[in-house]
Formats: structure tokens, C-alpha cells, sequence
């Protein structure tokens, strides 16, 4: 596992200045242009030339600063500077000249052990370290100030097996090579990151995507007739709504406001309608979702759940047990099975004899939002990640580098992705034929199947 620490990071936004004058190797004493003593101090650790040259290298403060245009300066405790400089170099004030390489079994920061403690290596854009004896688990990384011992934040997580091609590291390194070294003056990885989800965004709100598709759940409650939408969920994107199994008509607002004309809005829901993000049924629901318990204690990892009875349930659908969110693929009599656990960003849990089962019997697939991107092992859902890829490239290239060529080149790249991903995955309905139970429940309408995403007809 080889570890790569941008020494960029260390210089970014600290106080600067340049030297003045040149000065040879062996110097003990340095010319800048200006130095403040409220942010330079003595002891404080310089990076003396721009990063990645040959001649960078990192000194100490060794006297008291004034404010001026004098330094005062050592090699760690011996010596003067390594190498000489020319004027106009710059000169940063830096935090730390240490890093600190870790490696640990799980993604926790701090639990695992320390590989080694190296200098920071200024004349190089990276500082290498190389782990040779592990090939699995997660390494760590860390800036060290070696007087005080003072640290940084960790890193990420970064898996001894690489990052998935759709993870957010692996899009970060997509990016940077896209953009080319220069990338790294002008361009943080918190914009890159930030661009990325942004992008996202742009994507899934596009059309609907079948990638994006999910399916939520909630229990009837007696007489209560609106259900909220989960909040990851676009706004208006549910659709292909049951309850206990069978579709209901999923009508407009207008329409569902003209099915109460008269008093007898209670009994087993037909239709529904989507307003402010809830879920509003008619007619009302009578009866609440059916609920029974455990027979016995449940593991985490167990796919047949035994309960007190199964009568009254979907022959297949979801549940709920405390705050864990289960589907089921067929019943007996006592047996739910085919259960998958931990559904709707809920965690499989261990669960104890007699917990109430409720039965989830509104269930409604949906268009959802995209997860925000902050660890660097998360992944987008976005089939093709080169699209991302490009598509921030294209932002950054004119947002930060003032590139308009290279802006252009990847917006190229990006329409072309984004169009083969319509043409593969553009089609989706959004509704599905009315449920009649019985000829008195028949509501006229003009509503009937459109693709969403065809353009409209009939304009005149």
C-alpha cells in the first residue's frame, strides 16, 4: 500500500511571504518582504521555496520574531538553511513537519497502529510512504508537529484494496488527473467534493432515473387519511402505490378534492393523491395496519421471522419491528420468509420474544434524492461515473482555473455521457391503471399513461 500526502495541503490559506534577498546555503538568517509577530513566531516551522521544486526544504524559526523583515532560522535545531535561494522565493508558515501513517482492520480513525512517522518532503508535490508487510484493512493519515506533539484530524479511511470506480475517492483522483497538476493551486478537494454532489443533483433531477428508484413503506393508521413522504424522496416523485398489495389510482389534486361529495369517505382506500409531500388517501382508512408479535427472539442476520399469527397479512410485503424496516416474500401461518433486513436506511437489529410486528401496508416506489458524497469510500448510484467526473471538470475548469478550452473540452465529453445515459436509461412511468373494486367506485377522469419525459402533444 502506497500512501501519497499532498504537501500542498500543509501550505494552503497559512500566512506567506518572499524573500527579498538571496541568500547561500548554510544561511542562519533570512530577508522577506514582511513579517507579522502576532502570526510568525519563534519555533514556528517554514517551508522555504514553492512546493515540488528541488530546492524546497523545510526550517525552524530559532529567535524571537519582530515585526519586520528579518528571520532568524535553523535546520530543526542544527544548522542553516540546505540550500541556497533566490529572491522573490516564497516563504510559508506552516503547522506541522511531520506526517503520521496508521493502519487499523476497521474505517475507525484511531484504533489501529501507528506504521511510521516521516518528514515531510517539501521538494516533491507528494510525501511517499510505502507499506510492504499488509495488504488489507484501512490506512490513515496524519499531520504531526514534533516539538509539541500536537496532530491534525485523521484522514478518511483509505482501503488497502482500492477504491470501487464509483466511490468518491477514486472520482476526487478522476478529476485531478483530468485537470492536470496545475489543479492543485487553485482547486481544493472540498471543491471538487462539493462540485460532485452538486452534480448529483443536476443529474437526478433531470428525468426520472430507474438508479434513483426506491421504495418506501408506512402503516395505516384508522381514520387517518395523510401519510408523509420520506424526506429522501424529490418532492411529487412517488408513485405505483399499493395498499395491502393492490394499486391504487393515483389522481391529481383537483380530481382527488372532487371525490369527497359526499359523507361516505370511510372504508378501504382506491385512490390517492400527492400534496405538500403526503401521501392523501380516499376513502379514508377504517382500519389501522395489522400487527402482531415476535414468537421468539430475532437475530441480526435471521431471513424467517416467526410471529404470533401471520392472519391478516399481505401474502408478501414489508414490515416493521421497532425501527427496523423488513420485507417478507411469502407467509405461512406463523412465518415470514424471505426477509431482507435493514430496508429504507434502517440497521438489521437483534430483536427480543413478544416486540410488536405492525405490518407496512402502504408501499409506494419513488424517485429519491441522491445521498450526499463525504466519505471517500461512499458511492454515487450514477451508472457511469465518468459523466460526474467530466461534468465537474468542466465546472472547476472555468470556476477556479479561468480555463475556458479546457471548460469546453469536458462539457464535450460530459453532453455525450449524459445523452448515452438518456438513451439507455431515459424511459419511466409514473402511474398505473385505476383499481376498480366495484362499478359505484368508478371516478370519470381525463388522466391517463404518459411517458413524463416525451415531449407535450396537441398544443396548437
Amino acid at each position: 500500500m502506497l500512501f501519497l500526502v499532498r504537501n500542498i495541503e500543509l501550505t494552503r490559506d497559512r500566512e506567506k511571504t518572499y524573500l527579498t534577498a538571496a541568500c547561500a546555503a548554510s544561511a542562519t538568517t533570512i530577508t522577506v518582504r514582511a513579517v507579522d509577530s502576532n502570526a510568525w513566531a519563534n519555533n514556528d516551522w517554514i517551508i522555504v521555496g514553492e512546493i515540488g521544486t528541488k530546492t524546497a526544504e523545510i526550517l525552524q524559526i530559532n529567535g524571537a520574531v519582530s515585526d519586520g523583515t528579518s528571520l532568524t532560522i535553523d535546520n530543526a535545531g542544527s544548522g542553516g538553511t540546505r540550500f541556497a535561494h533566490s529572491v522573490d522565493e516564497p516563504v510559508y508558515r506552516i503547522d506541522y513537519n511531520q506526517i503520521e501513517f496508521s493502519r487499523a482492520t476497521t474505517k475507525i480513525a484511531g484504533t489501529g497502529t501507528v506504521l511510521a512517522t516521516n518528514e515531510v518532503q517539501p521538494d516533491d508535490i507528494y510525501t511517499r510512504y510505502e507499506d510492504t508487510t499488509n495488504s488489507t484493512g484501512y490506512g490513515f493519515v496524519r499531520f504531526k508537529e514534533s516539538d509539541s506533539s500536537a496532530y491534525s484530524s485523521y484522514s478518511d479511511a483509505i482501503p488497502y484494496t482500492g477504491y470501487t470506480k464509483k466511490s468518491l475517492g477514486r472520482m476526487i483522483k478522476g478529476v485531478r488527473r483530468r485537470l492536470g497538476e496545475e489543479s492543485f493551486k487553485y482547486v481544493t478537494d472540498e471543491d471538487i467534493i462539493e462540485e460532485i454532489n452538486e452534480k448529483q443533483r443536476d443529474i437526478a433531477h433531470e428525468r426520472l432515473w430507474p438508479f434513483y428508484e426506491d421504495t418506501f413503506s408506512a402503516s395505516r393508521v384508522a381514520y387517518q387519511r395523510e401519510y408523509g413522504i420520506d424526506d429522501d424522496v424529490v418532492v411529487g416523485k412517488a408513485h405505483t402505490i399499493t395498499v395491502e398489495s393492490e394499486p391504487i389510482a393515483n389522481v391529481d389534486a383537483g380530481v382527488f378534492d372532487q371525490l369527497f361529495w359526499d359523507v361516505s369517505t370511510v372504508g378501504e382506500p382506491t385512490h390517492c393523491s400527492i400534496w405538500n409531500n403526503k401521501l392523501r388517501f380516499y376513502p379514508v382508512p377504517s382500519a389501522a395496519a395489522t400487527a402482531t408479535t415476535l414468537n421468539g427472539a430475532l437475530t441480526a442476520t435471521a431471513v424467517s421471522i416467526t410471529v404470533a399469527s401471520t392472519s391478516g397479512f399481505s401474502p408478501s410485503g414489508r414490515v416493521i419491528i421497532e425501527s427496523e424496516v423488513i420485507s417478507y416474500a411469502y407467509t405461512d401461518s406463523t412465518t415470514l420468509y424471505g426477509c431482507e433486513r435493514g430496508l429504507e436506511e434502517t440497521t438489521a437489529a437483534t430483536l427480543a420474544t413478544t416486540t410488536a410486528v405492525t405490518e407496512r401496508d402502504i408501499v409506494y416506489t419513488c424517485h429519491r434524492e441522491p445521498n450526499e458524497l463525504v466519505d471517500i469510500g461512499d458511492e454515487t448510484l450514477i451508472p457511469d461515473p465518468s459523466i460526474l467526473i467530466n461534468g465537474v471538470a468542466m465546472e472547476l475548469a472555468i470556476g477556479k482555473m479561468n480555463d475556458q478550452v479546457l471548460h469546453d473540452r469536458f462539457k464535450i465529453k460530459y453532453d455525450q455521457g449524459l445523452e448515452k445515459l438518456r438513451t439507455k436509461f431515459g424511459k419511466k412511468f409514473t402511474s398505473q391503471p385505476m383499481r376498480i373494486k366495484d362499478k359505484s367506485e368508478v371516478v370519470s377522469s381525463t388522466a391517463r399513461l404518459r411517458n413524463p419525459n416525451d415531449y407535450p402533444t396537441g398544443l396548437t
